[in-house]
């Protein structure tokens, strides 16, 4: 199938999702301003990672290049997004209404949509093996971010309780990004090895 229907898609539902989120934050929040939401949300790294994901998908859509290490990033960005809701925090809530679908669509259905793209349409050229140490730097650098921005916040408010050194300590925040980091690298490992695993075919219709 051409790539380019696939990528409007992911983008389409990306977007709404995120204005589901931006619905059900300003319901939960009220009396809090559009503006104010969105700042909120702009702190979580599913939501800048969703944001790359539209920016992304709608180059590949409208024929545009993307380079392949954006490519990866993305990819392993939107699936960890899946992985470490579903592992540390799903638990903690318990959606209804618009809620649920805006968390069914932002930690499971687009990270697995992104996740089988990405599988279905990346050559062997296009991966090395080093690049997974390259794709990290995101999450690191969100990491890293979300640390400076606490303090600004109201209330000194974390995006995560494993990102939060009020309640961890500094020292337990490191642990938690050089085991988060050593994971992502793993899977983007394996993601590279499902690409160039010898009796598997290179897709028609990707980009070069």
């Amino acid at each position: 199938m051409p790539e380019k229907p696939i990528a409007l898609s992911i983008a389409a539902a990306s977007l709404a999702a995120m204005i589901a989120q931006v619905l059900v934050c300003l319901e939960q929040y009220a009396p809090v301003t559009v503006l104010e939401s969105v700042w909120f949300l702009l702190g979580f790294f599913t939501i800048l990672t969703h944001i790359c994901v539209v920016v992304m998908f709608s180059a590949i859509a409208l024929g545009k290049p993307i380079p392949r290490l954006m490519r990866g990033t993305i990819a392993l960005a939107s699936a960890c997004v899946g992985i470490i809701f579903h592992l540390l925090l799903a638990d903690q809530f318990n959606f209804e209404g618009l809620a649920w679908w805006a968390d069914l669509a932002l930690h499971t259905l687009i990270p697995l949509a992104v996740l089988g793209w990405w599988l279905a349409y990346t050559r062997r050229e296009q991966v090395r093996w080093s690049d997974p140490f390259l794709w990290v730097l995101y999450p690191i650098a969100y990491g890293i971010s979300a640390l400076i921005r606490g303090p600004l916040n109201i209330s000194e408010h974390y995006p995560y309780g494993f990102l939060d050194p009020t309640k961890l300590g500094y020292d337990g925040v490191a642990l938690v990004f050089l085991g988060m980091a050593a994971a992502f690298i793993g899977f983007g490992l394996g993601m590279i090895a499902c690409v160039k695993r010898p009796w598997r075919s290179d897709p028609g219709g990707a980009q070069p």
